[in-house]
Formats: C-alpha cells, sequence, structure tokens
C-alpha cells in the first residue's frame, strides 16, 4: 500500500508461508521479511511501501486520514482524475446530462 497524490493505492503481495516472528511475501519480484505482528496488528514498512492484513476497517480509515493529512485541501473534497471518475460512472467522454443521472431517482 501507497499513499500518493492520487489516493490510497493497494496492490497484493504473494504470502509465502508463516515464521514464528516473521511473515516472508513476494512484492515486486523480491522477498520480504515482514514482522509478523505489525502485519496482524497494524502496518509493517519495507522501503516506505505499508503491508498490512486487511484493506477495511480500521487501519484503510487511518490510510485515509493520512492522504487527507498530507494531500486535501482544507474544506474541499478529494478530487478524482476526469478520466477515473468517467471509468467509475461507466459514461463516454461525450457524455450527456441524461447519462450523467440516469441513476439518480426523481
Amino acid at each position: 500500500m501507497q499513499i500518493t497524490r492520487l489516493g490510497v493505492l493497494w496492490d497484493e503481495a504473494a504470502l509465502a508461508g508463516l515464521l514464528k516472528t516473521k511473515v516472508p511475501v513476494c512484492y515486486g519480484g523480491e522477498s520480504v521479511l515482514l514482522n509478523r505482528a505489525r502485519v496482524a496488528y497494524g502496518v509493517a514498512y519495507w522501503h516506505g511501501v505499508a503491508f498490512t492484513a486487511s484493506r477495511r476497517g480500521l487501519i484503510a480509515f487511518m490510510f485515509d486520514q493520512e492522504w487527507r493529512a498530507r494531500y486535501a485541501t482544507p474544506g474541499k473534497r478529494a478530487q478524482v482524475p476526469l478520466d477515473a471518475a468517467f471509468a467509475v460512472l461507466k459514461i463516454d467522454k461525450d457524455y450527456t446530462h441524461e447519462a450523467v443521472f440516469r441513476c439518480v431517482p426523481a
């Protein structure tokens, strides 16, 4: 997981086993040994990349708060890049008013 101006970016790491105090994972083509307790109950860092056991709950909220502290402008909502917004809303670049508001109840 990395926190960038675009937001909290999640990526997968392949679990390579479990040891008594360490968790071996494969990430970005490299073998990494992480502290098992930190991964399970919080965050373990390796080269500035955060590893955690869950993408939900309190830890996700904490990462979101960290992003807001770093990049959000006070009083404004976080902006989504236009291309990403089009993809999420499933509308074409040549959108119409009806296409944008088709799911909004009257």
